[in-house]
């Protein structure tokens, strides 16, 4: 009897076991089939900043300035090119999860001033391109319309991207918000000192 309730415990066990395994087949085969049918993701951003295009355009080409409202990034180097230029190519350094160093390269591939701005990137495990639009409203605020399009390298990241996709444009809001908030700022503090600069004018004229 006792060998009897022994073999069937073990007949349970087995049958739970290759549930279990069948159950992580089906999860592994849906991952997979996610990545190899997923498109890639499309995105827009928009925000309205409260400057002159030709101020916000100047303040976004400005690399010494991408540190402020970029989050993880450690530098950007060009490696080839000019400078504010279609063809430049820049290697970024990020930093990443897991407190290493993450290399994407950018190439820029279209530049009409205070217009458009589009380039491509190719990360580790990401590739894809974003098209910057700027366009005035009124004197003094400008739209920044920001049209991004990316892919993974691998079936696995790709299906990856699917899955943390609103995390993904959650974050890339944010990062545009940032860069909104650095440029407004700015552009305050620039008319703060040009007043300043008047009114000494005026006083020395006197």
């Amino acid at each position: 009897m006792a060998k009897i309730l022994i073999l069937h415990t073990k007949s349970i066990d087995m049958k739970s076991f290759l549930w279990f395994l069948l159950v992580i087949v089906v999860i592994v085969i849906l991952f997979l089939l996610v990545g190899l049918l997923s498109p890639g993701q499309k995105s827009t951003d928009e925000i309205v900043i409260q400057a002159p295009t030709e101020y916000v355009w100047s303040q976004y080409l400005d690399k010494s300035l991408m540190p402020d409202w970029m989050p993880g990034l450690k530098s950007i180097s060009l490696v080839n090119g000019q400078e504010g230029e279609a063809g430049a190519e820049y290697v970024i350094n990020l930093s990443s999860i897991n407190e290493g160093e993450s290399i994407m390269n950018q190439t820029v591939t279209e530049i009409i001033e205070y217009d458009t701005y589009g380039f491509d990137f190719d990360s580790d495990h990401l590739i894809g391109n974003t098209l910057m639009q700027f366009s005035a409203q009124g004197d003094t605020a400008t739209v920044v319309r920001a049209i991004n399009e990316y892919t993974g390298k691998e079936t696995w990241t790709t299906a990856l991207l699917q899955i943390f996709r609103q995390g993904i444009d959650k974050n890339s809001m944010a990062q545009y918000n940032s860069l909104k908030e650095m440029i407004e700022s700015n552009y305050l503090n620039t008319l703060s000192n040009n007043e300043l600069i008047k009114s000494d004018t005026i006083e020395v004229v006197k």
